[in-house]
């Protein structure tokens, strides 16, 4: 049983940030370490947490930077050197605010897209190849449709991303998970092709 992926989750580490949308990644490998009822582990060389086990018939790791956001290619960079992984053993989940809320997307060899956690990971790696599964965070005029529900006032791109989920977000939350972490065990078990043409959604 060989080692095929470090799969790294985005956020921010303090408290604080649990909730918020940039810390979309982290909440799903937390999923996935609850549902393997396995927990985290604190690695201080590489900085950040590892569960490092067998998951579909595969030898996986699942990484946490401890870093900040806009430094996760320095702990996505030691983990890689660690283990010995090349970038294109690399999956990298997180939020994408130009992706409509609830849907999400596999890619590979894409730019950052104003995603700073990429962008810190591209330019310590030095190259784009690695895999990211991109989970749309962005509001759609359908979320403010019913019950005369005004839409959230205009903030920025920096300011929303570090605001908590709303709570009906949060209610979608119990489906949205579960389906990226499909989508993860998918790809662990068929490659990227079966698992874009499975999970891809635009709008």
């Amino acid at each position: 049983m060989n080692t095929l992926f470090l799969i790294a989750g985005l956020g921010n580490p303090e408290k604080k940030f649990q909730n918020t949308r940039h810390n979309f990644g982290f909440q799903v490998l937390d999923y996935l370490a609850k549902e393997l009822a396995t927990p985290f582990q604190s690695h201080k060389k590489l900085e950040g947490d590892v569960l490092k086990t067998a998951y579909q018939d595969a030898d996986v790791i699942f990484f946490k930077p401890h870093t900040f956001m806009n430094l996760s290619g320095r702990a996505v960079s030691k983990a890689l050197d660690y283990y010995r992984l090349p970038p294109q053993h690399l999956l990298v989940i997180h939020d994408d605010i130009d992706l409509p809320f609830g849907k999400m997307r596999l890619s590979f060899n894409a730019g950052p897209a104003g995603h700073k956690g990429v962008l810190s990971i591209i330019d310590t790696l030095k190259t784009k190849r690695f895999y990211r599964l991109r989970l749309g965070i962005a509001a759609t005029p359908k979320d403010f449709s019913n019950n005369n529900v005004a839409p959230a006032p205009k903030v920025s791109t920096e300011k929303f991303v570090l605001q908590n989920f709303s709570h009906t977000e949060s209610q979608a939350l119990k489906t949205f998970i579960p389906r990226a972490t499909e989508a993860v065990s998918y790809f662990i078990r068929h490659g990227f092709h079966q698992t874009a043409e499975k999970y891809n959604q635009n709008q």
